[in-house]
């Protein structure tokens, strides 16, 4: 199965995010594959195609550590890109708040996790990913992307969740395998 651990954003804050997302889909011609509403999330492990048996500790991990997270205040910064600016490949918002917390459960969770499954040691940087650039983008739609002033309310991240991802044709269909609620 195709695995990652997530932590997935409210409704009232997709929404608003999917409604820029639109925004953007309208008013920029490169191609761009956007993020689809139910799908948005921050990412903090992707383990790829991983055993039944190796999911069950990974679950067994988080509910033995999950006392440690708190709920995380989140306040969104503007739109960056990985891996840089002059050669973007992903769209997604920066975080004025929360990402020390995000980054947090990371570094919790990294070494357990190593044990069971392979994982490239990286700089963790939490990011809430809006799209993935097909083509090289066009000057003017990087432009619209830069000078993205939104501003979205205060938000909560209150659960870590587990999911599979099944790769169809129209995108990946993510189906939770764990919850677990942070206090």
């Amino acid at each position: 199965m195709r695995t990652f651990l997530a932590l997935p954003i409210d409704e009232n804050l997709k929404e608003d995010i999917s409604k820029k997302i639109d925004y953007f889909r309208k008013n920029i011609s490169s191609k761009v594959k956007w993020v689809e509403k139910e799908n948005l999330h921050f990412t903090i492990f992707f383990f790829g195609e991983i055993e039944e048996k190796q999911s069950v500790e990974i679950i067994k991990i988080i509910d033995d550590k999950k006392e440690k997270f708190k709920k995380i205040k989140i306040l969104f910064d503007n739109i960056s890109f990985f891996p840089d600016n002059k050669n973007p490949r992903v769209i997604f918002y920066k975080l004025k708040e929360g990402e020390k917390e995000i980054k947090e459960i990371y570094d919790t969770l990294y070494d357990p996790f190593s044990k069971i499954v392979r994982l490239k040691k990286e700089d963790f940087k939490a990011h809430l990913t809006i799209g993935r650039i097909k083509e090289r983008i066009d000057e003017k739609d990087l432009k619209i992307l830069r000078e993205d002033k939104s501003e979205f309310k205060v938000s909560y991240l209150n659960k870590i969740t587990f999911f599979e991802s099944k790769l169809t044709p129209q995108g990946p269909i993510y189906k939770p395998l764990g919850n677990f609620i942070l206090s």
